[in-house]
């Protein structure tokens, strides 16, 4: 798990790769761990991605409200195909794709179409592109939210990693 000191506040895949695994690698593989269930996949804390698509393309993806989905949409060349056609498909096979891949607790990884649209009904690709593995491109930059460390999930020793610059802690579950 990585914490961010001193606020207690982590980012919430705990991975039994954590003390080597990087935020950019856990996108890349919407990587889950033994507190997905209750915090949830990498997925699920990506609030925004930039990405770079095959073909040398810069796509900036988050949820998007209509207005800015129609936006999206009606822009010329890939960009707006890719905005276009993963609506079509979450608005048109919505019942195939809950027929054919049924609800699990960690679900998809890896292209989730079912997720393609917030619970508000926002169009957001990344849960296209979170587990994609680089097939549809490489990240060059991600904003993710922080849960709030309400129990410690795990017990172990303290390890450091560097985040952007600002040092992030591994604590045991007494705080050290």
């Amino acid at each position: 798990m990585l914490r961010s000191n001193p606020t207690g506040c982590f980012f919430a895949p705990e991975l039994s790769t954590s003390n080597r695994a990087t935020i950019g690698g856990m996108i890349a593989t919407d990587a889950s761990g033994q507190g997905s269930c209750e915090y949830g996949k990498t997925r699920d804390h990506v609030l925004e991605l930039d990405t770079v698509l095959i073909g040398g393309k810069h796509l900036h993806s988050r949820a998007l409200t209509p207005d800015e989905e129609q936006a999206e949409r009606q822009q010329e060349g890939i960009l707006g195909r890719v905005h276009t056609t993963a609506a079509e498909i979450i608005d048109q096979q919505r019942e195939l794709i809950a027929a054919k891949f049924p609800p699990l607790n960690r679900c998809l990884t890896g292209y989730d179409l079912a997720h393609l649209r917030t619970d508000e009904g926002q169009l957001n690709l990344n849960s296209l592109l979170c587990g994609s593995e680089g097939s549809l491109g490489f990240f060059e930059r991600s904003r993710a939210e922080r849960a709030a460390d309400s129990q410690a999930l795990h017990v172990g020793q303290c390890a450091l990693y560097k985040l952007y610059g600002r040092t992030a802690r591994r604590q045991s579950a007494d705080g050290r």
